[in-house]
């Protein structure tokens, strides 16, 4: 009995000791973990961090290239009056709005020269880098071309169009007492002779004395 409780005991406290070790370890693995955590969570405020202060930078950098409508304008005045018009033509503004969606101004400007003046439409970009003196609206301009050519093309069909007969009528004029005519007559007969059957041939002498 006295061996049987000593056995007992012995895996009591061996059971023990297994429990305060594993106690010892619990607490070294829950402050690893906080650690990786704390590292992880730091990580992500830096990563926010430098994210906000680029998006900072890129906001300002955009804001700082944009000029305003006034300032755009007065640009457009000045370079078209520098290198657009001849000498002597005053260039005034008259307003500017800014076109929606599309990152431009429009600018309604006065072109004067003595008494004659003319009111024209340009663009500029909103940081001033581009200028363009004249918008075109591109399906506008397709649908103007194709009429164009349309015309063009009908204009060339109606040129090309030979007004057919069963029978050729040919006819020389020719002024009377010319030279150059009698030659004419002495080429023309040999035809006449060869298609008189086939053409309705005739020589006409005209005089305008």
């Amino acid at each position: 009995m006295a061996k049987k409780r000593r056995k007992l005991e012995k895996k009591n406290e061996e059971a023990k000791s297994e429990e305060v070790s594993v106690k010892e370890e619990n607490p070294k693995e829950k402050e690893g973990i906080r650690k990786y955590i704390g590292m992880f969570v730091s990580g992500l405020i830096i990563g926010l961090i430098i994210g906000v202060a680029l998006l900072s930078l890129f906001y300002v950098e955009n804001r700082s290239t944009t000029i305003s409508a006034k300032e755009a304008g007065q640009k457009a005045v000045d370079w078209i009056s520098n290198y657009a018009v001849r000498p002597g033509t005053k260039v005034e503004l008259i307003n500017v709005t800014e076109v929606d969606g599309e990152g431009i101004y429009k600018l309604s400007i006065n072109l004067s020269v003595g008494n004659a003046s003319q009111v024209v439409q340009s663009y500029i970009t909103k940081d001033a880098k581009y200028l363009f003196p004249q918008g075109i609206p591109t399906g506008e301009f397709v649908e103007l071309k194709k009429e164009v050519e349309q015309q063009q093309n009908k204009k060339q069909e109606q040129k090309l169009e030979i007004p057919k007969s069963d029978t050729p009528n040919v006819k020389l004029f020719v002024m009377s007492y010319c030279p150059y005519g009698l030659q004419a007559e002495k080429a023309f007969l040999p035809v006449y002779k060869l298609l008189k059957d086939k053409a309705d041939m005739t020589i006409n002498f005209v005089s305008y004395a």
